[in-house]
């Protein structure tokens, strides 16, 4: 009995210290993983590069609707004209607002916003076919279409006039 718990314990001892001596993986080993790894992302970048332009066209999208939602809701609540103005070169947009609740598509409009950015890169660019002005009533003057593009991908805000706001 003796022999057979001597012998069962020896060879636990030879199974520990074979597991022991092949603990850390060899330099072949690491470069083929790096190798792999490195192949791997190359063939995926392209294919999450162009997801992530997707979202960014998305969000712009989603900001230019809500900022019109806003700013038409911003007419009826003070009860004056809004009018959110699109500047496709430099990518940006403004909410101003007029001094009176009598609206034209050539009102003044003193009171502005700063503008605000559409995109910190290069990947979308804009075009507005003219600039929405809301009466106090929530109605728009004229219709209008805010084209976001990316690369792959465009989304069209438009408002018609009754003031609603909706993308295609």
């Amino acid at each position: 009995m003796l022999t057979k718990t001597a012998g069962l314990a020896a060879r636990i001892r030879a199974a520990c210290v074979s597991e022991k001596a092949h603990r850390g993986h060899t330099l072949i080993e690491m470069v083929l993983v790096t190798a792999l790894v490195t192949g791997g992302s190359s063939i995926a970048y392209p294919q999450l590069s162009s997801l992530t332009e997707g979202y960014r066209v998305k969000n712009a999208g989603r900001r230019v609707m809500l900022e019109l939602q806003r700013a038409r809701l911003r007419a009826i609540s003070e009860g004056k004209c809004v009018r959110v103005s699109f500047d496709a070169a430099t990518k940006t947009y403004r909410i101003e607002k007029s001094k009176t609740a009598t609206c034209s598509t050539t009102s003044s409009f003193p009171d502005q916003e700063s503008s605000k950015q559409l995109d910190d890169g290069d990947t979308i660019s804009v075009g507005a076919a003219g600039n929405p002005v809301f009466t106090p009533r929530g109605m728009s003057l004229t219709s209008s279409i805010t084209t976001i593009r990316g690369r792959s991908s465009s989304i069209s805000i438009k408002v018609d006039a009754t003031g609603r706001v909706y993308a295609s």
